[in-house]
């Protein structure tokens, strides 16, 4: 090899490719002609990789580039145009006011004399407009950047996107600029300093011949990126931004290279053979659709990365959608607890008979003591599990007690036995209560149950829902109850339901012909939601022509857990109000125990309105709608919906839903009795490694 370096013998090209070429070129005064001219193939290599390392300079750019700069950029170049025009046009008219009368000798000195016209006003309105226009495009921005939570990655397709006023006016990306603007703020670093070798290489202390050879390490160039050698491998990074980022940008996990999957890799091309058919044998299975490069992050990534094929199912997506919906039918078909439930009318429990009511899943006896004061105990004889509503009530020892029909067990309404006429020695029996009893009121015309423990304070219990028309004299109140064979979150769904008035109902007071809800509000506190909307709908028959309004003003609300109040007011001062409470029987049934009052303030003594005719005419009335209603609720099936949608008319259904899921959330509830087994029976079968078979 020649000294100059003009020929690249073998010799020559064996030292370029040796490893040992770096650390010849870091000793102080070695030989360095082979990195100023190299070989062709030696120099189409470096070409390649620094061809490469430009690719990829620009592109992390671009990806750490915060979206507000090429806004920042095109308002400052529209307000300098706008300053440079303003300041031009007005240079230029008082040019031609004064070239009228002067000669074209002396027009340079003129030009030189004259001072610049509005130069304040002409930079104030430029600046005004710079800011102006970034205003307008960063507002855009920070909404787009809001609706993705701030994910700049996922965000970039929408901001690629956007249109505004200032991107029409310029709509270039103007790299040039905002190469400049970073280059000045020092996120470029500046021209290599003077006397650096062609290849960049810093010199090094001549490494110690006794020591192992380390790996060679490449020096910072005068790049932007920094260059790293690791085993024959480059990787260009960005350093750390001088300037606070707008949001923090993505860090590149680091691990090793992933070997291609089959669906990454590229398929060869196959040329079409002359006189032969241009269609290429391949997967019928998935229709090819276009090529798209998946962001991370997105869910078509995600899938990538799984292995998942366009339009293919997802078993990891379906079982969890399948497990939320599951979830959510779970908590809804549960029974909130710490709450008051509607047992019965008060009028339903006589004296000196026990009355019998289904709900919660379990089965109560409800009875009146000598005091008028009703009691409640679970309707099961813990001797031999005989109903204790089949018995009779009878005071023993001073104690107002239901008596078992079995074996006359005695049991006093707080749940403690009283007497065992079969037992030798009376009083031989366990003295605590061995039956479950509830806290029992009694407002607003129902029996009222408290679902939770008796030993939990009042002032920490809900309220019990109520509304003081049913308890004024000048309303008069009808009471009655309706089963369904539907689970009563959805009967209770539909009591906050008002879009099905108009069709479900439409025999009775709905009129589909216009079946908008006007001026739909709904707030909530703490234990119910409160709705007010318009409606129109139309009289029963003709006899109720003198009651039509064009619009009804509905006031409606919904109670923790179940209970529903509907008010509206008619024609000629007749006013109704409905107070419905939901009692889950099962899981699968439930009863609407209702109250409907009215009053007319056309009849203020109540003589007429009050007739127990009108009370026969209003049962009749509630029965045909809670009818019309079970029509279509004993037929849903939500368990078959994967999801349910809701729109603006189901707001309030919506409000309710969330208040009673944040009841769920405090522990206030628990599975209905269906559930409670199943979730048993599979803890079981999984803690004893059973089988179902083995059950």
């Amino acid at each position: 090899m020649q000294a100059s370096g003009m020929v690249c013998s073998r010799p020559a090209a064996a030292l370029v490719a040796s490893p040992a070429l770096p650390a010849l070129l870091r000793r102080p005064g070695s030989l360095a002609v082979p990195a100023a001219r190299p070989c062709r193939r030696t120099a189409h290599t470096l070409s390649a990789a620094r061809g490469k390392r430009e690719v990829e300079l620009t592109a992390r750019q671009e990806a750490a580039e915060s979206p507000f700069l090429e806004p920042f950029v095109r308002s400052l170049v529209l307000g300098l145009g706008a300053a440079v025009v303003l300041e031009s046009t007005h240079e230029m008219l008082q040019l031609l006011s004064r070239s009228a009368g002067s000669s074209s000798a002396n027009m340079v000195e003129m030009l030189q004399a004259l001072p610049p016209p509005l130069f304040v006003a002409d930079h104030v309105a430029a600046i005004a407009g710079w800011l102006g226009f970034y205003l307008i495009e960063a507002v855009a921005i920070a909404a787009v950047l809001k609706s993705y939570a701030g994910d700049q990655t996922a965000a970039a397709p929408a901001l690629s996107r956007l249109t505004t006023l200032p991107k029409k006016m310029l709509p270039l990306r103007l790299q040039l600029v905002k190469s400049l603007l970073l280059t000045s703020a020092g996120l470029e670093a500046g021209p290599a300093p003077a006397g650096a070798a062609a290849a960049s290489f810093a010199p090094a202390p001549t490494p110690d011949a006794s020591a192992p050879a380390a790996a060679p390490k490449l020096a910072p160039t005068a790049s932007a990126f920094v260059v790293t050698e690791e085993r024959g491998s480059t990787e260009a990074t960005l350093p750390r931004p001088r300037y606070p980022p707008t949001l923090p940008l993505p860090k590149k996990a680091q691990g090793p290279a992933r070997r291609p999957k089959a669906q990454d890799r590229t398929l060869p091309r196959i040329e079409k053979p002359e006189g032969g058919s241009n269609i290429v044998p391949g997967p019928t299975t998935t229709a090819p659709g276009p090529t798209t490069t998946a962001e991370p992050g997105t869910l078509v990534a995600r899938r990538k990365r799984r292995g998942l094929a366009p339009g293919a199912w997802d078993p990891q997506a379906a079982a969890l959608a399948c497990l939320k919906r599951e979830k959510e039918l779970l908590e809804r078909n549960g029974y909130l607890t710490n709450c008051w439930y509607a047992v019965a009318p008060s009028s339903a429990v006589q004296p000196g008979k026990p009355y019998k009511r289904e709900m919660l899943g379990k089965q109560m006896v409800v009875f009146r003591d000598s005091q008028g004061k009703v009691q409640c105990l679970d309707n099961i004889c813990p001797h031999r599990a005989a109903p204790l509503d089949q018995g009779w009530l009878d005071k023993v020892d001073g104690h107002d007690c239901v008596v078992c029909p079995y074996h006359a067990w005695a049991f006093s309404g707080d749940g403690r036995l009283r007497d065992v006429p079969a037992l030798e020695n009376r009083g031989e029996w366990p003295k605590r209560p061995i039956v479950p009893s509830y806290p029992i009121q009694e407002k607003g015309g129902f029996i009222w149950l408290f679902y939770g423990p008796p030993s939990m304070p009042e002032e920490q219990r809900p309220p019990i829902p109520f509304t003081p028309e049913l308890e004024d004299p000048e309303w008069q109140v009808v009471y009655g109850e309706v089963e369904f064979d539907a689970a009563h979150a959805s009967v209770f769904d539909n009591a906050t339901d008002f879009a099905h008035i108009h069709y479900v109902h439409g025999s009775s007071f709905g009129n589909d012909e216009q079946p908008k809800l006007r001026n739909m509000k709904v707030v909530r506190d703490e234990y119910h939601i409160t709705a007010t909307f318009d409606l129109h709908n139309k009289p029963v028959n003709a006899l109720w022509d003198w009651s039509k309004v064009p619009e009804v003003r509905i006031l409606a609300r919904a109670f923790v857990p179940s209970s529903s109040f509907i008010a509206f007011r008619l024609a000629r001062g007749l006013e109704f109000v409905t107070f419905v409470n939901t009692v889950p029987i099962d899981a699968n049934r439930s009863v609407n125990i209702y109250a409907l009052a009215r009053k007319w303030s056309g009849d203020p003594t109540g003589f007429v309105f009050n007739l127990p005719l009108w009370d026969t005419f209003a049962d009749s009335a509630m029965q045909k709608i809670q009818g019309e209603d079970r029509v279509i609720l004993d037929k849903v099936r939500p368990d078959l919906l994967p999801r349910e949608f809701s729109l603006a008319p189901d707001m309030a259904q919506v409000a309710f839903r969330k208040m009673r899921r944040e009841f769920v959330e405090r522990g206030f509830w628990e599975p209905n009795e269906v559930d409670a087994k199943r979730i048993t029976l599979q803890g079981l079968a999984q803690g004893l490694n059973l089988a179902s078979a083995d059950f």
